[in-house]
């Protein structure tokens, strides 16, 4: 059970998780990734999941990045996308050969989505929860996963009175607090910028870590992705690491406007300390013209590929 953390306002949407897979308290793997960005003609939204990683054969982060491909035609809109995805979630957990043979507790499932809408002006900020477990009327999880699964949805409010602070989590949410909850949003109505809310936010995510709450299921290695609401803008990816590594793992993409979806994304540094995130030596199977996965929009071969050796591959 994993902590998937997104905070919004009228400038961008940031979402934090950690990597960490376990097991009744134990430790699987402390850098998985389970965050990912879906981009569709009328939305960017970064997406992350908790509860349910793998079970013998099934990978939930395989199965959701083909789910969002299959599930983009034929509109490719946000609100078709994430209503067909319900109905092959529902589908998926209860006849799928491996998981019919899962615990029903051990089959409990969310899918966090979180950006703008871009077909209202200006971009609408939302956020929406698929689940077969977290009952939101009641404020509680269920020890066992539904037959179906349902969705939440929170979006910001027009006209509104004050300035949009959205705060929400996925997994282990009771290790954060109201404290934690009040210095965000203070950051977000005050429309701080974005390194001094992701700075805040990855903060006080290492601190749930350390909290009995989070009953060790809280990793300190953290993904962070940051989507400014001006569709123009392009979208940053962070990596944030308490092992020193050269390696530095990108999220995954699902990309419904270009049409291709990336999985394991890693960059390595070489050299001094100048070269920076922008400077990938290799990324896994990106062609020179395809648009690159950091999300600039930009083709590969003009933005991280202009600094990767040709011969090198990850």
């Amino acid at each position: 059970m994993t902590l998937i953390l997104t905070l919004g306002n009228s400038d961008q949407v940031i979402q934090v998780s950690d990597r960490r897979l376990s097991w009744d308290g134990k430790l699987i793997d402390d850098d998985s990734s389970k965050a990912g960005l879906l981009t569709c003609p009328n939305a960017r939204l970064a997406f992350g999941f908790t509860g349910l990683a793998r079970w013998r054969s099934f990978r939930t982060r395989d199965w959701l990045l083909d789910a969002l491909f299959e599930c983009g035609p034929p509109d490719y809109g946000a609100g078709e996308i994430l209503g067909r995805l319900r109905t092959l979630a529902s589908n998926t957990f209860m006849q799928h050969a491996v998981l019919r043979a899962a615990p029903r507790k051990d089959r409990r499932l969310s899918i966090m989505f979180s950006g703008y809408l871009d077909h209202h002006t200006p971009p609408l900020l939302g956020c929406a929860i698929l689940t077969n477990y977290q009952n939101f009327q009641s404020g509680q999880d269920e020890a066992e996963a539904w037959d179906e699964f349902s969705w939440i949805f929170i979006d910001e409010q027009r006209p509104a009175a004050s300035e949009p602070a959205l705060i929400q989590r996925v997994g282990a949410w009771s290790a954060m607090t109201l404290d934690d909850e009040v210095a965000l949003r203070d950051l977000l109505r005050d429309r701080k910028p974005a390194e001094a809310i992701i700075g805040k936010a990855v903060e006080l995510v290492r601190q749930m870590a350390d909290r009995p709450a989070a009953n060790k299921a809280i990793g300190k290695q953290l993904s962070v992705l940051h989507i400014p609401r001006v569709r123009e803008q392009e979208v940053r990816s962070r990596y944030d690491s308490n092992v020193n590594s050269d390696t530095v793992h990108l999220h995954d993409v699902v990309n419904l406007v270009d049409g291709y979806r990336l999985k394991d994304l890693q960059l390595r540094h070489v050299g001094g300390p100048g070269l920076g995130l922008r400077r990938p030596v290799a990324v896994s199977k990106v062609g020179r013209n395809q648009p690159c996965p950091c999300g600039s929009g930009k083709k590969y071969k003009h933005c991280h590929g202009r600094f990767a050796p040709p011969a090198i591959t990850a």
